[in-house]
């Protein structure tokens, strides 16, 4: 991993020559995640450029969708959001475009991934929908999303699941055989049949990051829906170091986050000068590698480490790729009816 001071000695020459004026010294908003960017890249770029950057955390989509649809999504200058949602909500509300003029550090990026934000967001990282669970906790290996709905007795009581108006019904229909978007009405009756199943096993319905970044070392918790990349902040969270990351037999979706600048007005000088930073291949591998998620720059993936590039929770085989699925719109009247069955799911 490229340490700071090289990062240092490559960019402040050019985000000073990009920056002038009044914009030298603007602050940029973000609305994101948690744990997705480094402390200390971004502690680099507003030391070297006088830019003070804030982040804003979201703990669901939805609410992060209904916040870009509303007059205070104009407080943000950069949202990181999936690539079905950047889309959808474009359509809604139109966002800034960017170029290779705007944004020369894009051509990085594979153009499987650029095509997969389109014009109005930039690749960030993919990755993969799993299972997180406590080994020292389980009997047996957890492999099967069967696993989740029903846990094993050391797991229940001790379970999180996260409500998302694609991802829950997604992965009920996948532990059932069923197409993980499907419109069909009988196919989300046994998707909530299993959700329901599953309620009296849960400890809450809370995404598993949040939880422990909450509980720290009280977190109670023992297995969960995650996403891949999320075992290290978990790990640093709770102080438990026995979390392990699965993608179960049955299969997965990959999911691609872009990062989108919600209104032309947004996109300042600091603003671009700040996304061309943190997609330069060295910095961008720096932040992956400490994150732990899957890069979707390839200059940066040439610069790998070789225990990054060889870690299964961020590259998965290609057995399992064969069984898993990209993200695929879906009709309102699916999405409405995805809604209501979240609605119907509830906490102790």
């Amino acid at each position: 991993m490229m340490n700071l001071s090289s990062i240092k000695k490559r960019f402040v020459l050019a985000s000073l020559m990009m920056c002038s004026g009044a914009a030298y010294a603007d602050d940029i908003n973000i609305y994101t995640w948690e744990d997705y960017f480094s402390d200390d890249i971004i502690a680099e770029f507003e030391q070297q450029t006088g830019h003070k950057i804030t982040l804003t955390y979201y703990d669901s989509e939805p609410d992060r969708d209904n916040l870009l649809l509303s007059e205070q999504a104009k407080n943000f200058n950069i949202v990181l959001i999936d690539s079905l949602m950047l889309g959808i909500n474009n359509s809604k509300q139109p966002m800034y475009r960017f170029s290779e003029t705007s944004m020369p550090s894009i051509s990085n990026h594979n153009p499987k991934w650029r095509q997969a934000c389109g014009d109005v967001g930039i690749p960030y990282a993919k990755g993969t929908i799993g299972i997180a669970y406590r080994e020292s906790v389980s009997k047996t290996p957890i492999t099967s999303w069967s696993q989740l709905f029903t846990p094993p007795a050391e797991h229940q009581n001790r379970t999180l699941m996260i409500k998302d108006n694609l991802d829950t019904a997604a992965v009920a229909l996948i532990a059932n055989n069923l197409p993980p978007f499907s419109e069909n009405k009988d196919d989300l009756k046994v998707a909530f049949d299993t959700l329901k199943q599953q309620e009296p096993y849960l400890l809450s319905y809370q995404y598993l990051l949040t939880h422990t970044a909450i509980n720290q070392d009280k977190s109670r918790a023992s297995l969960g829906m995650a996403y891949s990349g999320d075992i290290a902040s978990i790990t640093k969270n709770s102080g438990q170091t026995d979390w392990k990351y699965v993608v179960p037999d049955e299969g997965t979706l990959f999911w691609v986050d872009c990062l989108a600048i919600p209104f032309e007005e947004n996109a300042t000088e600091a603003t671009l000068s700040f996304l061309n930073y943190i997609n330069d291949p060295q910095v961008a591998i720096a932040v992956a590698e400490e994150i732990l998620f899957s890069t979707t720059n390839d200059a940066a993936v040439k610069l790998g480490s070789e225990s990054y590039l060889s870690d299964p929770d961020l590259f998965i085989s290609s057995d399992i790729q064969a069984r898993s699925s990209f993200y695929q719109p879906v009709s309102d009247e699916s999405m409405l009816l995805r809604q209501r069955m979240n609605n119907l799911l509830k906490d102790k």
